[in-house]
């Protein structure tokens, strides 16, 4: 893995949103629908507009069953909005939160994480609050210790939450992961704003290694 600062063989996919939805990595490389690019935190960046239901789909990932974390920068539009946006979904199919799902509310600061078994239920494992300024970029990552049932939050390298709440994730065959929004959801749960180096790993990262990726 040529790209994973860490050296190992952790990493599944990096989405740099080079003007394409490309994963540096090689393996799953994402189509984008009512996506653009501009300017990013980290060179370009992907831009999704809310009012045509943007989103980039990836293929599923079977290997993501148990730990998990991702990581990216994030920056919105709107901080107004009063629907849930999703940030990504990872392996589902109808809406539902399969291995990994961020969602976040901009009028409230309300992130809530989910998993579930990708088509009929989930299980919020976090839930916090922390307000995002507009047209302020942030990276954000978030953990999940599969054998401990604890899911982390960190803004900016510096933890924010820790909850230890039990769920199992299920990949079903028909599984896709998606950054953005969700297929087959309405325009308005779409990410307000720019998404840029998404980042998506099969172990938990420690603190240092967040840190590390803020600081990049």
């Amino acid at each position: 893995n040529a790209t994973n600062p860490f050296g190992d063989s952790s990493e599944l996919a990096l989405y740099k949103f080079e003007d394409n939805a490309n994963d540096a990595e090689g393996n799953y490389n994402g189509t984008a629908s009512n996506v653009t690019y501009a300017s990013g935190y980290i060179d370009k960046a992907a831009v999704f507009n809310e009012s045509s239901n943007g989103r980039i789909v990836l293929p599923k990932l079977p290997t993501l069953t148990s730990d998990v974390s991702v990581s990216g920068w994030f920056k919105l539009r709107n901080t107004a909005v009063t629907d849930r946006l999703r940030a990504f979904s990872l392996n589902a199919v109808s809406g539902y939160g399969g291995t990994f799902e961020s969602l976040y509310r901009p009028s409230d600061g309300q992130w809530v994480i989910r998993v579930g078994n990708g088509t009929s239920s989930d299980t919020n494992v976090l839930t916090h609050t922390y307000q995002l300024t507009q047209s302020t970029w942030y990276h954000i990552c978030f953990t999940r210790d599969d054998s401990t049932n604890i899911t982390k939050f960190y803004i900016n390298g510096l933890e924010q939450d820790s909850e230890t709440v039990s769920a199992t994730a299920t990949i079903q065959s028909s599984a896709i992961s998606v950054i953005g929004n969700q297929t087959a959801l309405v325009a308005a749960t779409t990410w307000n704003g720019s998404i840029d180096q998404v980042r998506i790993f099969n172990r938990v990262l420690d603190s240092g290694e967040v840190t590390a990726l803020y600081n990049e």
